[in-house]
């Protein structure tokens, strides 16, 4: 249930701040989450959150490898600006770009695996999309039978994003299946 904000909780969370003392303990002090502390802090505009993550930091924000983030960079141009230092590649991410390009993109993420509040900015329609996400065969093989009822569906018309919803699969597990050459 939802608790309302008293007046000591927002002064002692104008004091946390303004003596930059960590989230965690306010968190663990006021008895409420540290996503709750953070957009409360940027509510009340003593929060002033950074606009720009890294690849890696987006990466534990979904709690997925890094490498899924390169791959929605690489394919399917997720806006960043890339640098490269000693060799190395680093991936600076503005959320609000990001944001904007998650909603369109919404279909290839695993919200399942997003947790809520952990990067600023976060729109409404993310929890519509996490409670909405369903993914009850994530990792099995396809039967002969599924693979026949993706071969009608496609027959039919349907997107790869409509199929994974109706199979209960992820979109990129449609696109590895079209891959594999078993569906034709």
């Amino acid at each position: 249930m939802r608790r309302e904000w008293t007046e000591d909780e927002i002064k002692y969370l104008n004091g946390i701040w303004y003596r930059n003392r960590p989230i965690k303990n306010a968190a663990r002090f006021l008895d409420r989450s540290v996503a709750s502390v953070n957009k409360k802090a940027v509510s009340l505009g003593i929060y002033k959150y950074i606009d720009v993550f890294g690849a890696k930091t987006l990466a534990k924000c979904f709690n997925v490898d890094f490498r899924v983030v390169t791959r929605w960079i690489e394919k399917f141009d997720m806006p960043c600006e890339k640098k490269t230092y000693n060799g190395i590649n680093h991936y600076d991410i503005d959320l609000e770009e990001f944001w904007k390009w998650a909603y369109k993109h919404r279909g290839i993420i695993n919200w399942s695996k997003y947790g809520r509040g952990t990067l600023p900015l976060e729109p409404e329609w993310v929890l519509t999309e996490k409670n909405n996400y369903k993914s009850s065969n994530g990792r099995k093989k396809w039967t002969q039978q599924e693979i026949l009822m993706v071969r009608s569906l496609l027959r039919n018309g349907k997107s790869y994003k409509e199929i994974a919803s109706e199979m209960g699969r992820t979109y990129n597990s449609i696109c590895h299946l079209m891959k594999s050459g078993k569906v034709y």
